[in-house]
């Protein structure tokens, strides 16, 4: 369907809606009344879309009842690879399906770009996502037919069913297509099915989302559909008459509940997905599609794949993430025009031996979450269209000494995720990738300190060692010219040299906390893009005056052991989130109150807060109020608990209520006169 004519069909639509809401805005609610029977004889069931706008139900009564709203789909099932480690791999669920367009396989990746998207969207009038809302012809009709109230209803039903259903099937035959979603159809309506002329013009057919559990027998008459997507239901069944639509090049039952696939090697398609099912195995005959270009297996429960994989020589793109594979056949390699594979979350343990100099095309590539080491990335390089090696959580422990996998004479590679693994040592190599490098991910590993390796990646932005053995930041930290954000949180960083961050202008966030650091270097006001600054659960005595100079929009310092807050930090009037809490802050922060944008303090156990009781009171009432919510909701959850929860359930509420001081709130709040306001508190 091309996007003129899906802005035609759009402006039908609204014209058709639009011009009831006037009418019935009139007071003419026989042409609602049209509308609502109009649905039930075209759809055969009362149904509410999904998507956009709010629920437009009937507010004048009638025979039936409102419009039940469309239940949520059940959600997938999980990850069978739940490995340790938080990854941040671009594109690396592909199951998903929801454009309406007839297939560009330019743009699928777009199209697929989720196997677990959660629905969206709000709710909205069945007749103004169909047009079928009565136009103002019928209406108007309506509204002045004389009569009996039942002669009028009858003469509006029997006018807005005809009217309606053939404007409905006008449209689908001048556009040769129908694409809805979020409707609770339970099964493709009769309308199309019935219809000779849908079944010989029809050309794309998109069903998402409306719980249709079956392909019925009598869609395989439509030898001109080219497109089906039915992704997001709940199919268990794939009919082997498919092969019937000789025409079709794109088929989408992702996210269903299909265990077995017939044979389609019948059918001349160029796209497939068959993702988020529960496959244990595919038929070899789904690789005599030569033609194919697209393929997705992803989130099902494959433990192999075809040994014939190799037939697909037309193959670009092809996502087999979230199985069970502990090996790729060695006749993937014959994938020469292949551009796009993911073969994350699986248990891998090796990748082919000429892998690397067949797959010359590949420009993505995700092996993380497996079991690859270090051999894996020998002969990287041949690889010479790759942009990111997606290596995090495997087993790798170190970059083999004079690897070229690194090497960017010929690769530009822009992102480098070893996150999750074994590695003790900064990998040097890396220096290799110094032109081109953008984004490094290091986190969780046994780092203990940055080699002179680093300053060679002057056009790095994204640098991540949180969760290593890190020490110390050196004074060639500085050549990071390009750093925007620098994470390295958790680790055991006990000092900073003065000039590590001189010269870092693009710098925006620093992440530090969970560290042992006692100072910060004093020219850290020169960070002039400045604005998140995270430095909790250090041993902080005492801030840089200089601090102030930063364009801080959310600064956390607390659990340190700070005595003061600089009286600079009253010129940062961009601030808007300020944790200071649980440290040793004996005099009154008052520079705070310049700080008119101020959204946000939590300034909790520190010795000054002991002059305000008022706060120290209303603390207490809220946290006795949020108590009593607690035990009054824990207490709740125990009527639906499991046994084995019940005895955990009931011990908590028991433990919170001994902590409640049993003062009535009306006690607490009794607040005897206190110093004036200095602070404020949220």
């Amino acid at each position: 369907m091309s996007s003129t004519q899906t802005s035609t069909t759009k402006d039908i639509l609204t014209n058709s809606a639009t011009g009831t809401k006037n009418d019935l805005s009139s007071g003419n609610g026989d042409a609602r009344l049209a509308t609502k029977d109009v649905l039930g004889t075209i759809l055969k069931k009362d149904a509410a879309v999904v998507e956009g706008g709010e629920s437009k139900e009937s507010t004048t009564p009638t025979e039936n009842e409102g419009v039940p709203i469309v239940e949520q789909a059940s959600p997938r099932r999980d990850s069978p690879n739940d490995t340790v480690g938080d990854q941040e791999h671009p594109g690396e669920d592909t199951n998903n399906a929801s454009n309406y367009s007839i297939p560009n396989l330019d743009h699928q990746k777009a199209i697929d770009s989720s196997s677990k998207r959660k629905r969206k969207g709000s709710k909205k009038g069945v007749g103004a996502f169909f047009g079928i809302g009565g136009d103002k012809d019928t209406a108007k009709n309506a509204a002045t037919f004389s009569g009996s109230s039942s002669a009028r209803k009858q003469h509006s039903d029997s006018l807005s069913t005809d009217e309606t259903a053939k404007n409905l099937l006008e449209m689908i035959i001048q556009e040769k297509s129908f694409a809805v979603s979020f409707l609770h159809l339970q099964s493709i309506p009769a309308l199309l099915l019935e219809s000779r002329d849908v079944q010989n013009n029809l050309e794309v057919l998109h069903l998402e989302f409306t719980d249709i559990s079956v392909i019925p027998l009598d869609l395989m008459n439509f030898m001109k559909l080219k497109s089906l997507n039915l992704s997001h239901n709940k199919i268990q069944y794939i009919p082997e008459e498919i092969v019937n639509l000789g025409d079709m090049t794109y088929l989408n039952l992702s996210n269903n509940d299909i265990e077995e696939v017939p044979v389609l090697s019948g059918l001349d398609l160029r796209y497939l997905n068959l993702g988020g099912n529960h496959l244990s195995d595919v038929e070899d005959t789904i690789c005599d599609m030569k033609q194919l270009e697209y393929l997705n297996l992803a989130n099902n429960k494959l433990r192999q794949l075809a040994s014939n994989i190799g037939d697909l020589s037309n193959l670009r793109e092809l996502h087999i993430q979230d199985n069970y594979l502990t090996s790729l056949p060695s006749e993937i390699c014959s994938l020469t025009n292949l551009t796009v594979l993911y073969v994350n979350r699986n248990h891998l343990r090796e990748l082919p031996m000429d892998f690397h100099s067949s797959m010359r095309r590949l420009h993505d590539l995700n092996v993380s979450r497996n079991y690859l080491t270090e051999k894996t990335l020998e002969n990287f390089s041949k690889m010479s269209q790759l942009r990111a090696y997606l290596l995090g959580s495997n087993r790798i422990r170190e970059l083999p000494r004079g690897t070229s996998c690194f090497d960017t004479s010929n690769v530009e590679i822009r992102m480098v995720d070893l996150s999750n693994n074994k590695i003790h040592s900064f990998p040097t190599e890396i220096r290799r990738s110094a032109k081109t490098l953008l984004h490094l991910d290091l986190r969780n590993n046994y780092i203990q300190s940055m080699t002179t390796g680093i300053k060679y990646l002057a056009h790095l932005k994204r640098l991540d060692m949180s969760r290593n053995k890190l020490k110390t930041i050196p004074a060639y930290f500085s050549r990071l010219i390009s750093l925007q954000l620098l994470r390295m949180s958790h680790n055991q960083v006990s000092s900073i040299h003065p000039d590590a961050f001189s010269g870092l202008k693009d710098l925006e966030e620093i992440q530090l906390d969970h560290n042992d650091l006692i100072q910060l270097p004093q020219n850290l006001g020169d960070l002039k893009k400045l604005a998140r600054l995270m430095l909790q659960y250090n041993k902080l005595k005492e801030l840089p005056e200089m601090i102030g100079d930063c364009p801080l929009y959310h600064l956390d310092i607390s659990n340190n052991e700070l005595h003061a807050i600089p009286v600079t930090l009253g010129q940062c009037i961009t601030l808007h989130k300020l944790v200071f809490n649980d440290n040793l802050i004996e005099q009154n922060p008052n520079q705070l109150t310049r700080l008119s944008n101020l959204q946000f303090v939590n300034c909790k156990n520190n010795p000054f807060m002991k002059n305000f009781t008022h706060f120290r009171k209303v603390d207490e009432a809220r946290e006795k109020v949020v108590a009593q919510s607690l035990i009054q909701t824990l207490n709740d959850l125990e009527m639906e608990a499991t046994d084995s929860d019940k005895q955990l359930t009931q011990e908590l509420a028991h433990r919170m209520q001994q902590n409640i001081d049993q003062r009535s709130l009306e006690e607490i709040l009794e607040l005897p006169d206190t110093q004036p306001l200095t602070c404020s508190v949220q």
